[in-house]
């Protein structure tokens, strides 16, 4: 079920984002796997890190610290790790190197894809991205 509903947001929403912000070149690169597998290992990287921290000598967490910083610095930590992860993967031949070609340019995509689902929630706007032209 994971896999058909990022298969949907992929083809639904970052291919037409792509035709925008990407080159033809660029475009060529866009790959799901590379797509799906950054999410995995985003979604991997939520782990990393302390979560449960002593401030002052009391029990606290890092959400708590951070407050409404919290959510964004979490995301970001979990996509440039997993980013990170996924190289030393394939670094190590864990995963296929020509991942590596792919990989940037969807991750760079799916950025845009991000972004426009926060301004989206934000504004309630849509962003002329909607349409495949």
């Amino acid at each position: 079920m994971l896999k058909n509903v990022q298969d949907a947001k992929f083809n639904k929403t970052l291919v037409p984002i792509s035709r925008v912000v990407l080159s033809p070149a660029q475009q060529r690169l866009l790959a799901f796997d590379a797509f799906f597998t950054h999410i995995l290992t985003h979604e991997l990287m939520h782990g990393l890190g302390p979560h449960n921290i002593t401030v002052d000598g009391k029990a606290t967490t890092v959400r708590l610290r951070l407050k409404e910083l919290y959510s964004p610095i979490e995301e970001a930590k979990a996509d440039i790790t997993g980013l990170w992860a996924l190289q030393y993967l394939i670094d190590k031949g864990a995963v296929d190197k020509q991942m590596e070609r792919t990989l940037y340019t969807t991750y760079l995509a799916s950025a845009f894809r991000s972004v426009r689902s926060a301004l989206l929630k934000r504004t309630g706007a849509a962003w002329p991205c909607n349409s495949t032209t």
